[in-house]
């Protein structure tokens, strides 16, 4: 009896864990978004500036560098700050969410069947 009043009591703590998660879902596919975007910048701007330096090393022309390009520093700035950004907004939203206390706080006591708490009937 008292492994059953256990299991009703798991499976409500992970029923209301589970709410929490869908209503974050849509923020973490955001944030995922951001840094998906701002690594593609990155490696947009690293394959740009390989571009110029190669053009530079064709030429074997030893001469003063070229004014360095506000664009492509917007670009590289733009693209670290969205993976920043995106990391760091999805950490937040799994620790604002309470998501993670109720993970840590959803404990199995020692003598509950483990049978029980993965899921596989005893």
């Amino acid at each position: 009896m008292a492994a059953s009043a256990l299991e009703l009591a798991l499976s409500s703590r992970l029923s209301d864990l589970e709410k929490s998660w869908s209503v974050l879902d849509h923020w973490m596919n955001f944030w995922t978004a951001l840094v998906i975007v701002g690594v593609a910048i990155e490696l947009g701007v690293i394959v740009k500036e390989y571009r110029d330096d190669r053009h530079e090393w064709s030429r074997g022309i030893i001469r003063p560098p070229d004014k360095p390009s506000r664009w492509l520093l917007f670009w590289n700035l733009s693209g670290t700050a969205l993976v920043v950004i995106g990391i760091t907004s999805r950490g937040n939203a799994l620790k604002g969410g309470g998501l993670h206390r109720r993970v840590i706080g959803v404990g199995v006591p020692e003598d509950f069947p483990i049978e029980i708490a993965i899921g596989k009937k005893p």
